[in-house]
């Protein structure tokens, strides 16, 4: 007897008998002793294009419903069961939107990513009976109401339409040119309610009209990515995000994979250990060390001038009426307040090219390893502003965090200015850390030579490029000062040395500092400000390869009922030379007034410690210990080597991640969209093709040899046995359906491939159930689940 070939055709007259037999067996009127129609309850049963798109329209008539059965207790248990899947999915949506509190402050982040959260959920099961495209416009306008009202904190007006659409366009960029954490305003926290909301209303949409177990976490484990990268460089860590977010995934991935309810109660702490041990392990690892930051590649804000006048440029106004107060300071330590730092100079004057970002109240270091002081002064301090003109703001250098004012840094210098000019009486809190030098650290520096040092050497000459007249007669008098001195920071000692005693500080001396008033001040008249004396100070370091600066500040001001009344008269300026490790040194050239009441051989600025370190310094110089050994050009190439060598390691661990990385997720996504396609044909008999398709593959979890030479019905016998009695039930009907569809005369009905979806749903699940976890994510991972 011959072997019938796989799904043969039945005998002439026979096709109708599977057919009959099949549609007795699944009459419900024959399971039903009161003669009820399911079908006349069941709206899904009559509209076989909601078995095509794999959708249920009303919650607690899908899957949960076919699963227990389709009386009232199979009703509520779907029910039920959903509103455990949208509960899960507003969770992970909130969890992965939590996880921007390294952007956002966690008190101005939980209300936005909440409301972001719920909200489309509670849309998307309100709108389960309509279908998906008037669900989702009805998702975004609802999105645009949330926005104006708890964002944006006003009504739907079109000028806050115009402010949300601005918000959409520009956030993502605006938080990448802002310093972290960045303030809590609607512009830009817009961009983590935008995410929260798309990644909520997908889950929520893919619960009620989906049978994928993955894709309702998956939007929400971009929104988690997302955040990775844009907190890289704030405060914080990542781990409890991590297990909050596996905390509410995994119970939700359980869920949607059928299993009971009362799997979720130990699934959450074990989800929680196992995302927490994840977090704690992954900053360990070589590749955490240098994060990926995507603000390296976005251009920084181009140089603002916050004000027409410059500070540099106020001095002298306010030397001649030195009694007007502008501001107080309640501060831990008297300390010169800075108020803005001029590095750019052309030959007339000087300017800065600070470049400020918003921050929510942190100041970054400088530049990774550029100061390695050993000793840092913490100076806290409250500032009243009175009459201090413009929109810069004093603090002690360097801030490291500012609370009360809206304000911008400039992650160079460290400069702060408000966001809106401050007006007499507004006060804000600075944190600094203030260096302290040591006479060894100073002795053993020696000047930085990064592109900020190298600007900082510039001496611009003539229109026509000619070096200026005036630069050769800085230089020399420059290496006649510093004559006989054996490292830099000498040099720079003895130079300012010079300039206290070779002129007077006048107040009335006329205001400037471009080449001619530096060359007049040298020359001829040697007297004037503080303004004079740190201009000729940075040029002629300049030419002895010094990079120099100059800044303008305060002095601490006259202690007055615990706190430091800061005037006019109390205006300072001081050049500041960079050394490598240590970063910018300050210096005061200038000497006391010699019409003051103060003693006018104490230098402006300089406090007695400072006047003390430098006497070690210059004591170190003239005793028999040797100066810094310079480093030889083998070390230094080998140095050199060592910086430029490539981290081959690191980008092979990288890349390795990034391909496993790509495989789980392919491995996740392409039999989902195999299946969608499968249920998706488009004739019927491409439908029930597709079932038999996927139930095959369903059957190789269990090594159910289905070979090509076997029959449907053969087929059919084999999965029996794996199964168990229940699967009979399903396979027989739908072996029946598959030879009914290839070789019947009149091809299958929508209702027929409605039905054999349904078997092939059942059996899937039974197929998955005598697996077991471990079989089914080997099937899972097998490169042949990667065909599409």
């Amino acid at each position: 007897m011959t072997r019938p070939a796989l799904d043969e055709p039945a005998a002439p007259g026979r096709h109708g008998a599977p057919a009959a037999r099949h549609a007795a067996a699944h009459d419900p009127a024959a399971h039903d002793p009161a003669g009820h129609d399911p079908a006349a309850h069941d709206p899904a049963a009559h509209d076989p294009a909601a078995h095509d798109a794999g959708h249920v329209p009303v919650p607690g008539r899908g899957r949960g419903a076919r699963r227990s059965g389709r009386g009232p207790g199979a009703d509520v248990a779907g029910i039920a069961r959903r509103g455990v899947e949208l509960t899960l999915v507003a969770a992970v949506a909130g969890v992965a939107g939590l996880a921007f509190h390294r952007v956002f402050a966690i008190g101005e982040l939980a209300p936005v990513a909440g409301i972001a959260a719920v909200s489309p959920v509670i849309v998307a099961a309100a709108c389960a009976r309509l279908p998906l495209w008037a669900s989702l416009p009805v998702s975004a306008l609802a999105w645009l109401l949330a926005a104006c009202l708890g964002v944006f904190r006003a009504a739907p007006a079109p000028a806050t339409l115009g402010a949300v659409g601005a918000g959409l366009r520009d956030s993502w960029k605006g938080l990448l040119t802002t310093i972290l954490p960045a303030p809590p305003e609607p512009r830009l926290l817009v961009f983590v309610h935008v995410l929260v909301w798309i990644a909520a209303a997908i889950g929520a949409e893919a619960v009620l009209r989906s049978r994928a177990a993955a894709l309702p976490v998956l939007p929400a484990l971009g929104v988690f990515a997302a955040a990775l990268v844009y907190g890289v460089g704030g405060p914080g860590s990542n781990v409890l995000p991590a297990a909050g977010l596996a905390a509410a995934a995994v119970p939700l991935l359980l869920a949607r994979a059928g299993r009971p309810l009362w799997w979720l109660a130990p699934a959450v702490p074990a989800a929680a250990a196992l995302g927490l041990v994840a977090s704690l392990a992954g900053p360990r690892l070589p590749v955490a060390a240098e994060p990926y930051d995507p603000r390296e590649h976005v251009e920084a804000p181009p140089p603002v001038k916050f004000d027409s006048v410059s500070p540099l440029d106020r001095v002298s106004a306010w030397l001649l009426n030195p009694e007007q107060e502008l501001f107080t300071v309640r501060a831990s330590a008297p300390a010169n307040w800075r108020l803005a730092v001029l590095d750019r100079y052309d030959g007339l004057g000087w300017s800065s090219s600070a470049r400020f970002q918003v921050t929510g109240g942190r100041v970054p270091p400088a530049a990774p390893g550029e100061e390695t002081i050993a000793r840092h002064d913490t100076v806290e301090q409250e500032v009243t502003i009175r009459r201090l003109p413009g929109s810069w703001l004093p603090a002690a250098d360097r801030p490291v965090a500012v609370s009360g004012v809206t304000v911008s840094a400039d992650a160079g210098s460290g400069m702060l200015v408000a966001a809106e000019r401050p007006r007499e009486g507004t006060s804000y809190r600075v944190t600094s850390s203030v260096p302290r030098p040591s006479a060894a650290e100073l002795r053993a520096a020696v000047p930085a030579s990064d592109e900020e040092a190298r600007a900082a050497l510039a001496l611009p000459g003539d229109l026509a490029g000619r070096p200026a007249p005036q630069v050769d007669k800085f230089r020399r008098l420059a290496q006649k000062a510093t004559d006989g001195a054996r490292f830099p920071t000498q040099q720079a000692i003895r130079l300012q040395n010079f300039l206290r005693k070779h002129a007077k500080n006048d107040v009335t001396a006329p205001p400037g500092h471009s080449y001619r008033i530096v060359e007049d001040f040298l020359e001829f008249s040697r007297r004037g400000t503080a303004e004079q004396f740190s201009t000729a100070f940075a040029l002629m370091a300049r030419t002895l390869g010094l990079p120099s600066r100059v800044a303008v500040g305060f002095r601490p001001g006259a202690a007055e009922g615990g706190a430091h009344r800061v005037r006019a008269g109390d205006v300072l300026v001081w050049p500041e030379i960079k050394f490598e490790r240590l970063g910018w040194v300050p210096f005061y050239p200038t000497p006391g007034r010699a019409n003051a009441k103060e003693d006018h051989e104490v230098p402006q600025g300089a406090t007695k410690e400072r006047q003390d370190l430098e006497k070690k310094v210059e004591d170190s110089a003239s005793s028999d210990a040797p100066p810094p050994r310079e480093k030889s050009a083998e070390e230094e190439s080998a140095e050199s080597a060592r910086e430029d060598s490539f981290p081959w390691w690191q980008v092979a661990a990288g890349a390795v991640a990034a391909l496993l990385a790509a495989y789980g997720g392919a491995a996740l996504l392409l039999p989902y969209l195999r299946r969608r396609r499968r249920r998706g044909a488009a004739d019927p008999a491409g439908r029930v093709a597709g079932a038999w398709a996927q139930t095959r593959e369903e059957l190789r979890r269990l090594d159910v040899a289905a070979s090509p030479a076997l029959s449907a019905a053969e087929v059919a016998a084999l999965a029996s046995e794996a199964l168990g009695p229940e699967a009979g039930s399903h396979l027989r009907p739908l072996a029946d359906l598959v030879n009914d569809a290839r070789f019947a005369p009149a091809p299958p009905t929508p209702a027929a491939a409605a039905t054999a979806w349904t078997h092939a749903d059942a059996l899937g699940r039974l197929s998955r159930r005598a697996a077991g976890p471990l079989r089914r994510l080997r099937h899972r991972l097998s490169p042949r689940s990667l065909r599409l």
